[in-house]
Order: C-alpha cells, then sequence, then structure tokens
C-alpha cells in the first residue's frame, strides 16, 4: 500500500485561505523594508504582500530552508559580507513551496526532521543575527518551544 499520499492529507488545509488583518501588517512591515520570522509553513504572509502590490525577488525574499538550507546559508554570507539587506520572510519551520506538487512538502519534512535538535545552524545564526542587532517584535509567538526558536534566543548574549 502506498501511504504517501495520504499521509499528507493534514497538510491540505496549509493550502489556500485567505489572509487576515495580521498578514497584511506583516506584508506593510515588508513593504517598509522589514524582516519577518516565522514558524507559519502556510502561503499566507506572501499573499498578503501579492495583494498589496508587492513582487518576491524585487520588493522581498524568502527564505525557507529551501535545498539543504541554502538560502539561509546565503543570507548568512550577505549578513558576514556587510551587504544591505532585502526585506524577507524567514520561514523558520519550513513552507509550502510553490514548485511542482511532488516538492510541496519538501522544506516542512526537512524542518521536521530536525525538531528536537534545535534549528540548522543557518537559521539560528540569522535569528540571532536580527534579535541581537535590530528591535524584535513579537505576535503572537509565546516562547513555549524548548527545541526550536527559544533556544537561539536563550542562548543569544545579551
Amino acid at each position: 500500500m502506498n501511504w504517501g499520499r495520504r499521509c499528507y492529507s493534514p497538510w491540505k488545509c496549509l493550502r489556500g485561505g485567505e489572509p487576515n488583518p495580521y498578514h497584511f501588517l506583516l506584508a506593510e512591515v515588508l513593504r517598509r523594508g522589514g524582516f519577518v520570522f516565522t514558524t507559519n509553513v502556510d502561503a499566507l504572509i506572501e499573499e498578503a504582500c501579492r495583494r498589496i502590490g508587492l513582487i518576491l525577488g524585487r520588493d522581498f525574499n524568502i527564505c525557507f530552508g529551501k535545498s539543504e538550507d541554502e538560502d539561509f546559508k546565503g543570507y548568512v554570507t550577505r549578513i558576514e559580507a556587510g551587504e544591505r539587506l532585502k526585506s524577507c520572510i524567514f520561514k523558520l519551520h519550513g513552507s509550502i513551496d510553490a514548485g511542482a506538487p511532488e516538492h510541496k512538502y519538501e522544506s516542512i519534512q526537512f524542518a521536521l526532521r530536525q525538531v528536537g535538535k534545535g534549528l540548522f545552524e543557518p537559521r539560528q545564526k540569522v535569528l540571532k543575527y536580527f534579535h541581537q542587532n535590530f528591535d524584535f517584535w513579537f505576535l503572537g509567538y509565546s516562547c513555549r518551544d524548548d527545541f526550536s526558536v527559544f533556544p537561539a534566543f536563550w542562548t543569544a548574549p545579551p
């Protein structure tokens, strides 16, 4: 029996949906040159961006752990080089990829394999850099995870 497609049926709830006022608030943060970190894997922030006229690649970028975290590694390289950073959504637990249907869940699977081990190093480095160098605003985050985001904050110097 092939369980592959049946195992992914709970993820269907993450496709589609309507952005709420918080998604539009975060899209406005990106429009103004800010950065957004999220553990959500849906594409509602991206949809809110599209609806207010922002274009992916031109107005903002997304890092979600594509190709063994190459996007986060590239961002670390830009930080270390002192480059001017474009607005970005950092999806710490992966994302529903807009690519081919058979690859939609790869970055989420990649992130789930890491549960219990903490965030991958490139994700930690990006998160710590922004936490240490910018004002950070938490919206809907309880800091109650002992395995992912919170430990990165806990180990960051004051």
